[in-house]
């Protein structure tokens, strides 16, 4: 079967951006500045399942904490009134994560 041009440009165009819009549906984080990962962060989490979460919060401490970004978060969270240890805080890691998806965190921490 033979396309003519602009039959063959529809299909292009069509897969592109079927294409495209899997790749925007990923959230992915921003970390250009603080107030852009605060934003993309919160989409990422927002788009996770409870699970999930857990399972980023992990990966997150597995990758980052070798780099010596992370910082204890003083905090009045029940996690951290039942435990005593502060939660982390992944901020000034901003620039590690920057876009990164949840599937890359992953991927990076259990390779």
């Amino acid at each position: 079967m033979h396309l003519d041009n602009s039959t063959s440009w529809i299909v292009v165009a069509g897969l592109s951006m079927a294409f495209l819009i899997g790749c925007a549906s990923t959230p992915r984080i921003d970390g250009t500045s603080a107030h852009a990962f605060d934003t993309s962060y919160a989409k990422l989490l927002d788009s996770l399942t409870p699970e999930e979460r857990l399972q980023l919060a992990l990966a997150q401490l597995v990758v980052l904490v070798p780099t010596g970004c992370v910082a204890g978060a003083a905090s009045g969270s029940v996690i951290t009134a039942a435990t005593g240890a502060p939660e982390a805080d992944i901020r000034p890691c901003r620039e590690q994560l920057h876009a990164m998806s949840y599937k890359d965190i992953m991927d990076k921490a259990y390779p």
